[in-house]
């Protein structure tokens, strides 16, 4: 049930962005609307399918989407999700730049390091919700401004330092 269960609030996301495809049903509201796109589902041509989920899933809340994503489009819409692929696709463009053009071995395993690690959780937001857990979150906050870093170095010269 898990995997249908996800591809349950997957589906609501959907139809969350769909009927709010703007700016979204707001922050954070894809638990408290949850109920209502689940009747909708329910009573579309897929409700049959889902129809051994709803035991899963009744009584409970899914709290998230289970897929960053599309969360952010549930709830955020096209502007959301736009302007956060915007944000993934500059570490992603800028940084494999960096790294292709660093020609010190150390400072290239560092940077691949760097880059590898936001693929891994770019990876890891379409099948969880790293990003809405404090430490998940901060771990892609350090990662993001070690990339930065790499993508436009610093003098890291004393002198310049207040």
């Amino acid at each position: 049930y898990e995997i249908k269960s996800r591809l349950y609030y997957w589906n609501a996301a959907i139809d969350m962005g769909r009927a709010h495809p703007i700016f979204g049903i707001g922050y954070a509201m894809f638990d408290p609307s949850f109920w209502d796109y689940a009747l909708a589902q329910q009573q579309s041509e897929m409700g049959p399918y889902y129809y051994d989920v709803l035991p899963a899933v009744a009584g409970g809340s899914p709290q998230h989407v289970h897929n960053e994503y599309l969360e952010v489009f549930g709830e955020q819409g096209y502007f959301g999700l736009t302007t956060l692929v915007a944000l993934m696709m500059f570490f992603l463009y800028f940084g494999y730049r960096a790294v292709m053009r660093l020609s010190e071995p150390d400072r290239a395993f560092e940077a691949l390091c760097f880059f590898g690690a936001l693929v891994m959780i770019l990876v890891d937001a379409a099948f969880g919700f790293p990003w809405r857990l404090p430490v998940s979150l901060m771990i892609t906050m350090l990662v993001m401004a070690l990339m930065y870093d790499l993508i436009h170095p610093q003098s890291r010269d004393a002198a310049h330092w207040p």
